[in-house]
């Protein structure tokens, strides 16, 4: 004889049922979640990876390209010598901006950048303080004594400013030794990324 469930048996039997249904989709809903979190987090390694590279590109073209690549790039940080120092004093350099130099938009009292003054490998920086357009020349003051003329092809850059803490540390970077340990750096965080975060999870599966 076949038994009957009762209203109150059926009813517990479809809480249950809709319970476990319910659970089901919880799961379904939690793993689909973890899913898309490691896709995402994957696709941001793999971005990570191609602006370290480019920015290896980019940090290297300043040391193989004549004067930092200022003209490339219209301007770039270099280390150079500022005018306000005395000359029988120990001359100290430090990180400037310098700009692409363009002789029509030069002005009296702007400073410009030399190389190799004294025969040195050095960047220098000058005051202007005349300008002969017809010559294509200008007359600069280094330390407010003495007097230089350049002519066009002379000039490597503008100075524009002190570099900040940031392009200091720019410069440092895309430097040969700077570039070594940023290059050590970045390929060390991103291969313990790759290990940790991404082959033991596939590893896993």
């Amino acid at each position: 004889m076949q038994d009957f469930l009762t209203t109150e048996e059926l009813i517990h039997r479809l809480k249950l049922q809709d319970t476990v249904v319910t659970a089901v989709d919880e799961v379904k809903k939690s793993l689909s979640r973890k899913e898309k979190v490691k896709k995402t987090f994957k696709t941001f390694f793999w971005v990570a990876v191609v602006l370290a590279i480019l920015h290896t590109i980019y940090s290297i073209i300043p040391m193989v390209v004549e004067h930092r690549a200022i003209d490339l790039y219209g301007g770039n940080r270099i280390l150079a010598i500022p005018n306000t120092q005395e000359l029988d004093e120990e001359l100290l350099g430090e990180v400037i901006y310098a700009k692409k130099f363009k002789f029509d938009d030069i002005e009296i009292g702007d400073r410009i950048v030399i190389y190799g003054k004294f025969g040195s490998d050095r960047y220098w920086v000058e005051q202007v303080v005349s300008i002969d357009e017809s010559r294509r020349e200008i007359d600069t003051t280094f330390g407010y004594y003495i007097q230089n003329t350049y002519n066009e092809a002379e000039v490597i850059a503008t100075y524009v400013r002190k570099a900040s803490l940031l392009g200091t540390v720019y410069y440092v970077a895309s430097t040969p030794r700077g570039f070594v340990s940023l290059l050590a750096i970045q390929g060390i965080i991103l291969t313990l990324i790759y290990y940790y975060y991404i082959r033991k999870q596939e590893d896993k599966k």
